[in-house]
């Protein structure tokens, strides 16, 4: 069992699914779901389900929100190092979807996370330093991801949005591993095509990364020498793994590195991550609570039958 600190947001998150198809200017028939979220509290929901020893290092408030998040975390085996901040109410994001499940839009309130300070990093250092893996997100400040990755550590960070992700550009040559969707690799290295991609990031010092292409499938390449290899999962109908409220971005991310920290190579973690989105589909909240390591090599075997990797050198 591996130690991870896994650091970054955590939400309360209020999902609104019509009965049918979304009316803008109209008031929908439907159901309202509550549940919690955030991308490092999802990560570290997953990671803890999948049976990892995981703490995480969050910014929650003193309401009652912040004592559901603090209790239900507790719960689920997850060590909490940072206290309710007294006076600060806890993330919220609101959610509509159609009947299909299809994201239409949403309020995210999650200036709290700005609490996550250097000084909070420092605070918990040792809990860093002697952890194997580190995983953190890009709703950290830019100043917070610096102070982190300055770190002799195993580091992991996922690049959330197209906006945020440029906060970890001055650190890419710091990170142990990369993951972002295809938006935020284009408007990280302001290419389009693929082989331009991967060239300008393995330019900037990024050594492992995952690209998610939503219903196309994800890619992953490492760098070994002065030779990239990377490795395709393509044809992936219908299988998106980048939804913004089901979290299925955050079981990829979850699975991905479930796998590679317990030895796979890239491209046997990729299927995990695959199988860990498609599981989370079947749940209509951000973390699928069946989630478990037994479930995730079914999905995986699954996925080996019918889809290959398509493996290259550039």
């Amino acid at each position: 069992m591996r130690k991870v600190v896994v650091i970054g947001g955590s939400s309360i998150e209020i999902c609104a699914t019509s009965y049918g198809s979304l009316f803008q200017n109209d008031s929908n028939p439907g159901r309202v779901e509550f549940g919690l979220g955030g991308v490092a509290r999802n990560v570290a929901d997953n990671l803890s389900l999948l049976g990892e020893n995981v703490s995480l290092l969050t910014a929650i408030g003193d309401d009652s929100f912040g004592h559901v998040a603090l209790d239900r975390s507790r719960e689920a085996n997850i060590k909490m190092l940072c206290d309710p901040f007294i006076g600060e109410h806890t993330g919220v994001l609101i959610s509509f979807a159609d009947n299909t499940g299809s994201f239409f839009g949403g309020v995210s309130d999650m200036e709290i996370t700005h609490l996550i300070s250097p000084e909070i990093i420092e605070e918990n250092l040792n809990a860093i330093l002697f952890s194997d893996y580190v995983m953190i997100e890009t709703n950290l400040d830019e100043e917070v991801i610096k102070k982190i990755a300055s770190y002799d550590i195993r580091l992991v960070v996922d690049g959330v949005s197209g906006q945020k992700c440029r906060r970890m550009l001055s650190s890419l040559d710091r990170f142990y591993l990369v993951k972002m969707n295809r938006i935020e690799a284009i408007n990280l290295t302001g290419k389009t095509t693929r082989e331009e991609i991967i060239r300008t990031l393995v330019s900037l010092g990024v050594r492992r990364c995952i690209i998610t292409k939503r219903k196309d499938g994800a890619m992953c390449f490492e760098t070994l020498g002065n030779k990239i290899y990377t490795y395709d999962l393509e044809n992936m109908p219908n299988q998106p793994i980048d939804g913004a409220t089901n979290g299925c971005s955050d079981a990829f991310m979850s699975g991905f590195l479930y796998s590679f920290m317990n030895g796979s190579k890239m491209d046997e973690a990729l299927y995990h991550g695959q199988a860990a989105a498609r599981l989370n589909l079947e749940s209509n909240f951000p973390v699928n609570k069946k989630m478990n390591a037994e479930k995730l090599e079914e999905a995986v075997e699954e996925f080996k039958k019918t889809v290959p990797i398509v493996r290259a050198v550039l």
